[in-house]
């Protein structure tokens, strides 16, 4: 899975680069241009990050290298970064290491390096120091020395405050960064220009703001990674006397918000003593659907029974939140070793909105999950509840350490009102293992 992933990623890039061409073949050939123009350049008269790169490159195969960094001095050491990176995903990947492919700092990381560079770029043009020579000629005599710093500084800022608007994780800071950018370019293009390009940023500030809305919206899916059995009085606590099985399913969520992944449950290599079918490690089924245990920033355990904290040693990489009382039975077990950042809490926590609290009813600290999603309020049960039809018929589970706050549990949250996600739930993907998207 992580070769497809490798594969796909580069694939992206042969598209972007395809596309390129195809744009250069527009320009050059039938718009019979000498070089590509770039919209920025002629509109703006300002450079992009990007501007001098093909100049650039084209040096580089002169092996003209000082030419090359007068045309664009960032895009070659991004450029020998990118491939250095590159060359380590792929040795990662055929020594088949558990690692992620790129680091999370690569993203943020560029989007500050080429915005400070465009800013400087521009910045020195404004006052002719241009050894690219296409953007400060146009601006000699027209702008007074007040004019050029006001510019400067309106570039500049819009600059921060989008990669603000970007890598901020602060859930308030991220629109305003994003509506004084907005705000800022606007200024920026009516003082360099005309107010009538005003209109070509519509689009812009339309895309940016679906961008910006796809990027804070909460997803949950499901993840089966097994199915197995246990006797019926476990699953229903009024079976007295009663022998048979009923299906379980083994079934972890990962939630996916803003810039959290948060995994609720490890789950387990082996169950002994059960008949576990289409069993796969979890780990393995994060990795089916492109994700790495080092993907993985919150693991939260309901409790710590072997099914839902056996393979909490995988993710070293992620804060680990367990209800204190549960905490000293889970290292006893072995589930928490030395290498896992382990934060207990005593009666709830929030990890971006997402609420964890210790109900009590199947453990002395088993905790629950809830959210709020367009209105509705879904709830991630743990063991607090095997069977929907506990739920519907409000029968509290059998295999419970407080009966009491079993029975509460269902007949608070068998309510129409709420979405109770079950750990144990057959019903998501029956027969088989692998994903269901629930949001």
């Amino acid at each position: 899975m992580r070769l497809k992933q490798y594969i796909r990623y580069h694939v992206v890039f042969l598209l972007f680069a395809v596309a390129f061409a195809f744009y250069g073949f527009i320009s050059v050939i039938v718009l019979k241009n000498q070089a590509y123009h770039c919209l920025m350049h002629d509109i703006l008269h300002l450079y992009c990050p990007l501007c001098g790169g093909t100049r650039a490159f084209l040096s580089c195969l002169r092996l003209d290298l000082v030419g090359a960094l007068l045309y664009n001095p960032a895009v070659i050491p991004a450029a020998l970064v990118f491939i250095a990176l590159d060359m380590r995903a792929l040795v990662l990947i055929l020594q088949g290491k558990d690692r992620a492919l790129f680091p999370r700092w690569l993203l943020p990381s560029a989007v500050y390096y080429f915005a400070a560079f465009t800013v400087l770029r521009n910045a020195l043009a404004f006052f002719g120091v241009d050894p690219v020579g296409d953007v400060a000629p146009f601006w000699q005599d027209k702008l007074t020395a007040a004019g050029a710093w006001l510019a400067t500084a309106l570039l500049f800022a819009v600059a921060v405050l989008l990669c603000g608007a970007l890598c901020l994780p602060q859930k308030r800071m991220r629109p305003i960064a994003a509506f004084f950018s907005s705000v800022l370019a606007v200024l920026l293009v009516a003082f360099l220009y005309t107010p009538l390009l005003l209109f070509l940023l519509i689009p812009v500030f339309a895309c940016f703001y679906l961008w910006y809305r796809c990027v804070g919206r909460l997803s949950v899916i499901a993840i089966k990674y097994g199915e197995t059995d246990i006797p019926i009085r476990m699953a229903f606590a009024d079976t007295k006397g009663e022998h048979p099985r009923v299906p379980i399913s083994l079934t972890l969520y990962l939630i996916k918000v803003k810039n959290r992944r948060i995994l609720v449950d490890a789950g387990c290599d082996t169950m002994p003593g059960y008949d576990v079918k289409y069993h796969i490690s979890p780990v393995e089924a994060l990795r089916r659907m492109g994700v790495s245990p080092f993907d993985i920033t919150d693991l939260v355990l309901t409790h710590a029974h072997n099914d839902h904290a056996g393979a909490a040693h995988y993710f070293t990489k992620s804060t680990v939140h367990i209800a204190a009382k549960e905490c000293e039975y889970a290292a006893k077990k072995g589930f928490l070793p030395s290498n896992l950042k382990v934060v207990p809490f005593e009666k709830s926590r929030e990890i971006a909105g997402i609420t964890v609290s210790v109900w009590g009813g199947h453990s002395a600290g088993s905790a629950i999950v809830t959210f709020s999603h367009r209105g509705r309020e879904y709830v991630i049960a743990g063991d607090e509840c095997y069977h929907r039809d506990c739920l519907i018929q409000k029968r509290p589970t059998g295999a419970s350490f407080d009966r009491e706050r079993s029975r509460a549990f269902v007949e608070k949250y068998g309510n129409e009102k709420y979405t109770v996600l079950l750990s144990h739930d057959c019903a998501i993907l029956p027969g088989q293992n692998g994903t269901l998207k629930i949001i």
